[in-house]
């Protein structure tokens, strides 16, 4: 569990014994097949790590990205103090995800660093588009709040620089 836990770039920074610390108070979840693990405008109550099984972000009925074992989410809520930005539900087969309770989360990040904060204000979405043939293409669009830059990546090979000026 540490190990999962030194791979999410919030927690990182912190000791081991830190780390071992949230691992021990960390809830273990099942959720049921396409049920709704995190809900579009819900208050932040917890940050989850996918143990496993699949989920998917869902934004307006889309799907935006898919989480696999090892993936964690929710955070923002937590950090910035705002209502859930996107609704993740379990995969066909349902999940198993591990919680990190508001409560328990507040008490480590005061450790965090400015710059692990900073890194959350870096945000991505892979979206999958399928053809009439069956290939699929990918894009993965990431956007960085504090630089206002967009880069693209498609197919995970080609790459593409965009800047953004927000008005």
């Amino acid at each position: 569990m540490p190990e999962l836990l030194a791979k999410v770039p919030l927690l990182a920074a912190l000791s081991p014994s830190e780390r071992a610390e949230i691992a021990g108070v960390l809830e273990s979840e099942g959720v049921e097949p396409d049920a709704a693990i995190i809900t579009l405008g819900e208050k932040g109550d917890a940050m989850y790590f996918l143990d496993e099984g699949e989920a998917a972000v869902e934004i307006e009925g889309n799907i935006v990205m898919r989480y696999s074992p090892g993936d964690y989410f929710g955070e923002l809520a937590l950090l910035n103090n705002e209502p859930r930005k996107a609704t993740v539900r379990a995969g066909a087969k349902g999940a198993r995800c591990l919680k990190l309770s508001r409560a328990n989360f507040d008490k480590v990040a005061p450790k965090l660093s400015f710059s692990q904060r900073l890194d959350l204000r870096t945000a991505s979405v892979t979206i999958n588009a399928t053809d009439a043939s069956g290939r699929t293409s990918t894009v993965r669009v990431y956007v960085d709040a504090d630089s206002n830059e967009v880069r693209a990546e498609l197919n995970s090979s080609t790459k593409v620089a965009l800047t953004v000026t927000v008005q």
